[in-house]
């Protein structure tokens, strides 16, 4: 499971999707934002922005980046950007 604190650090760097149809695309990490979560969970979302071809319907994806290694992740686009596309992964987890 990615930790929030070592995403946090990542933001502004690049993943690429490992495998798949769309192999070798790249995302941006673009923001880490925090979400309201009950007591003793944390909650936030990942925005990723990647360009506007291909673009990435909702799945699961396996991300691979240079620092944290490669996780499953899914995204889902949630806007359109001059000149390409936002994607949202959201993290809602019980703290130890």
């Amino acid at each position: 499971m990615l930790p929030r604190d070592a995403l946090a650090r990542e933001v502004g760097t690049r993943f690429r999707i490992r495998s798949g149809p769309f192999a070798g695309a790249e995302l941006l990490l673009s923001a880490l934002e925090e979400r309201m979560a009950a007591k003793g969970y944390e909650a936030f979302s990942l925005m990723f922005d990647g360009p506007a071809q291909p673009r990435l319907p909702q799945a699961t994806y396996e991300l691979e980046h240079a620092v944290l290694g490669a996780h499953a992740v899914f995204i889902v686009p949630v806007a359109d950007l001059a000149p390409g596309i936002r994607y949202e992964a959201a993290f809602n987890r019980r703290l130890a």
